[in-house]
């Protein structure tokens, strides 16, 4: 009924018929319109509405397209109508045949951008094309098509950021690293925002090899400043795997094809201070009632160390922190007094705040705590963890970008404000979950988002009233009670009520995943499955999928990518189950495991592989470039807070699935 009042409502100034619905045929009308104009042209509230509307499952695609092109017909024959916009309902029309897999689509695609070269919508059909080939399974053609959305002169750097995912994502299963490389080096040459391009940059290293490399630094197949960042970049993968000499080959490359680049300098620092012996000091609860957590942050230093090439040069100091204040002082000064060059540990908030005054300033100090609010009490202070206010920051994050990305699909040309975003978040009384949900809602206040409604699940069998009472909350009340209205005056049984789409945009759950299984039928039942779902690694707790996955299919998870096959991390040094079974004799690594596993990579490569100390060393793990590591690329900001970026997990048929690169498009 919706699609009705929605038919009626985007119609009305028109009158179109709709009785017959018609194919989209490329307009024969050609009207020259200034870049400038069509630049600043923002969509028709009409095209906005049916969009929704056909996307709802409200009208269906042909009526929708007949509509736009009805439309079209129409504000051509008005002088004061703007021509860009009576070419955007043929684009629109175009774009929906694409999108329902219409069997004339990609013809009248190509047909209409011969006919309108210039128009700003042109990257986007491009996109839309490779998305309509990437269902068909035809990738080459999908990403010829994707770079063309990247190199028009009309894309945006919000289209320019979904292209680029939509590409690294599908080049995950490509075999051959040379095409792999390849696409993602002709991206970065097109890409308009720096953050991307270091993003092409990044993936692309991670597939190049030294035989690769020596292709790419051949003469006229890369400028000067995308074999820098190649340079750079395979550099410093060498440096955290502990190639030295791969590092040496770059070296001697970029001196000679670069020699006064920063990228050849820094090479060059990194290669003189290869292997110098480092004093790694670790300091855990290794007695008390935090003893089980401080033993498995244990075993991971120690299994890193054995994985690493340059593990012999590694010297551990180990004091206990005895799972109690009292004490840490001196423990932690009995590891300078040894020579430590970096401290990993403590783990408990309190003991580190006790530590924070008193610490050196130029030896950093890996606190492997979930408190993300003691950071900047001092200067040698890094907080890298993977607990849930970690994980709730990075969903936050990835909502809004969700939303830029899907604000560029849709056409949106204006700069993009979050604030019009409708958020939920579904929390237990515990502290975790209550302290994940204040992360996650302060990210979003940061965006100048106001909407968000928080619901406390108390551990009732049946929460669906609360949920619709969300529900109701969340809805556009004021269009709901419009569309009673006209359901009053133009239909007469008075039985029918509207239903619109949910109002929410996301919905974060920070609970369990016995939790999350018992709250899946209920938010199908009140119709708020139609918005995706996001959860952290709580959720893996055996019981996520007892309704097999039926009301999950929007859901991703934020969580450790141990035990994945993700290709980038295995080109990274990481421990798998084996090897923690072969050294500890227990079955699996734990996510702390990990995280300190991966603390004393980061600080064996800075200490050792690139042999920095004191303020150099500080500095240097403040790189906007961050550390590419196994449970998750990190990178530090100024107050010592390592932002974590992590694998994504969703449901699919029942089954979860790891999302690769590029799962921040999907």
């Amino acid at each position: 009924m919706v699609g009705v009042l929605l038919l009626v409502g985007a119609c009305t100034k028109y009158e179109v018929p709709v009785e017959k619905p018609v194919k989209p045929l490329v307009s024969q009308v050609k009207v020259s319109v200034p870049a400038s104009r069509m630049l600043a042209h923002k969509s028709d509230a009409q095209i906005s509405n049916i969009m929704r509307a056909v996307r709802s499952g409200n009208i269906t695609p042909d009526v929708a397209q007949s509509m736009l092109l009805s439309l079209q017909q129409r504000s051509l024959q008005l002088p004061q109508q703007d021509a860009a916009l009576a070419d955007e309902f043929q684009f629109r029309a175009v774009q929906l045949q694409l999108e329902f897999d219409d069997p004339y689509a990609e013809q009248h695609a190509l047909l209409l951008l011969k006919a309108k070269p210039g128009y700003a919508l042109v990257p986007n059909l491009h996109y839309w094309l490779a998305q309509a080939m990437m269902r068909e399974r035809r990738r080459v053609s999908a990403r010829g098509e994707l770079l063309q959305a990247i190199a028009d002169p009309y894309s945006t750097a919000l289209l320019d950021h979904q292209a680029l995912n939509m590409g690294i994502g599908m080049l995950v299963q490509e075999p051959d690293d040379a095409v792999t490389v390849q696409w993602l080096l002709a991206a970065a040459a097109k890409l308009k925002a720096s953050e991307d391009v270091a993003r092409a940059l990044d993936a692309a290293a991670s597939r190049t090899s030294i035989a690769l490399l020596a292709q790419l630094r051949q003469p006229h197949t890369l400028g000067a400043g995308l074999l820098a960042g190649i340079y750079q970049r395979v550099a410093w993968l060498a440096v955290m795997r502990g190639q030295h000499e791969v590092l040496d080959r770059v070296a001697g490359w970029a001196t000679m094809d670069l020699p006064d680049s920063d990228a050849a300098q820094l090479i060059r620092q990194w290669r003189r201070g290869g292997g110098r012996p480092a004093v790694i000091g670790v300091l855990l609860p290794l007695s008390g009632k935090y003893a089980k957590f401080g033993m498995q942050a244990l075993h991971g230093i120690r299994l890193a160390v054995s994985k690493l090439a340059y593990g012999d040069q590694l010297q551990l100091v180990i004091a206990d922190s005895a799972s109690r204040s009292e004490g840490v002082l001196a423990a932690y000064q009995r590891l300078i007094d040894a020579g430590s060059d970096i401290v990993i540990g403590p783990l408990l908030a309190n003991t580190v705040r006790t530590l924070a005054p008193h610490l050196h300033r130029d030896i950093p100090l890996f606190a492997l705590t979930n408190q993300r609010n003691l950071a900047g009490l001092s200067p040698a202070l890094f907080i890298h963890s993977a607990g849930l206010q970690f994980q709730a920051v990075f969903l936050a994050d990835h909502v809004l970008r969700q939303q830029a990305l899907a604000f560029a699909s849709n056409g949106g040309d204006a700069p993009y404000s979050p604030v019009a975003m409708k958020v939920a978040i579904l929390a237990a009384a515990n502290a975790p979950s209550q302290a994940a949900a204040a992360s996650f809602r302060q990210v979003l206040r940061q965006h100048g988002v106001k909407d968000v409604y928080q619901l406390m699940i108390d551990g009732r069998v049946d929460e669906r009233r609360a949920l619709m009472g969300l529900r109701r909350e969340s809805d556009d009340g004021m269009l709901l009670d419009t569309l009673d209205e006209e359901m009053a005056l133009f239909i007469a049984d008075d039985e029918l009520s509207p239903q619109m789409p949910p109002g929410l945009d996301a919905i974060y759950l920070p609970l369990s995943g016995t939790q999350v299984s018992r709250l899946a039928g209920q938010l199908a039942y009140v119709g708020l499955n139609q918005v995706p779902l996001l959860g952290d690694g709580g959720w893996l707790d055996g019981h996520l999928l007892d309704d097999h996955g039926r009301y999950l299919a929007r859901s991703q998870i934020a969580t450790l990518i141990l035990g994945s096959s993700d290709g980038d991390r295995e080109r990274l040094t990481h421990a798998t189950d084996a090897d923690y079974r072969q050294l500890w004799g227990d079955a699996h690594q734990s996510p702390l495991g990990a995280i300190a596993f991966d603390s004393l990579l980061m600080g064996g490569a800075l200490v050792s592989s690139w042999g920095l100390h004191g303020q150099s060393l500080i500095d240097a793990l403040h790189t906007s470039a961050g550390f590419p590591l196994a449970s998750g690329a990190v990178v530090f900001d100024q107050q010592g807070v390592g932002h974590k970026q992590f694998s994504l997990q969703t449901v699919r048929h029942g089954a979860l699935v790891v999302l690769h690169a590029g799962a921040a498009s999907q």
